[in-house]
């Protein structure tokens, strides 16, 4: 059964990569369109299947979450499974796609192996975004981060991050311009139905993930 939970992204990072070629930025005419884990209203989530439909449906990044096994691999996979694809082929199949990439569960370990598996296959774009605002500290001067803000937290201005992400349910129009005042971008979480997203486009939000990266996707091209 799926669940639609808070996604943490923490990531340390050693290396020397460069923003420009690792961030797509966003724009203020039109929504991005993050595809949640994969187009996974249509296929199993954080399956090819998924991830090839999302490009297909011209989702602007495709999530992914990401954990280690026991036999200590990356995997993609969400909550606390032990099966799923292995990071390093999911890189390497959408070398020229851009991602959101979650570590779930992180230890110094898991940490430290992905980025040094990011660094060697250097995906097209990526954005980091964790709950914990601390996690944010080292990468945000090579990755464009996001926070995600907790309901409590809302209306709190980030440190680091240029982008935060609130869940959908409480997004308001004082909310998005309280942030976009301070140039803070908001993304919303996790949005499937079309009359909110219509709701959320005409109050400015700068970009959702959804299971249904083509109903999003058809929306936005009919408002062009």
């Amino acid at each position: 059964m799926r669940k639609y939970g808070a996604i943490v992204f923490v990531l340390l990072l050693t290396g020397c990569l460069q923003q420009e070629n690792l961030y797509k930025p966003l724009t203020n005419d039109k929504p991005i369109i993050i595809a949640h884990r994969g187009a996974s209203a249509y296929a199993p989530e954080h399956s090819y299947e998924a991830y090839d439909l999302a490009i297909a449906m011209k989702s602007d990044y495709v999530e992914l979450d990401v954990q280690t096994n026991d036999q200590n691999e990356l995997i993609v996979a969400h909550d606390d499974e032990q099966e799923g694809l292995l990071l390093k082929d999911v890189l390497q199949r959408y070398k020229e796609v851009c991602m959101y990439i979650e570590i779930k569960n992180p230890t110094i370990q898991s940490v430290a192996q992905f980025t040094a598996m990011l660094q060697s296959e250097q995906p097209k774009c990526a954005v980091i975004q964790s709950f914990e605002e601390w996690a944010l500290a080292d990468v945000q001067a090579h990755y464009e981060v996001i926070w995600l803000i907790p309901k409590k937290n809302i209306g709190q201005m980030p440190i680091y991050a240029k982008q935060v992400g609130i869940n959908e349910k409480y997004i308001t129009r004082q909310v998005i311009e309280k942030y976009h005042n301070e140039g803070i971008e908001v993304i919303a979480y996790t949005v499937n139905n079309e009359k909110r997203f219509l709701t959320l486009q005409r109050l400015g939000i700068d970009g959702v993930f959804t299971d249904k990266p083509d109903k999003m996707r058809e929306i936005v091209w009919k408002n062009e």
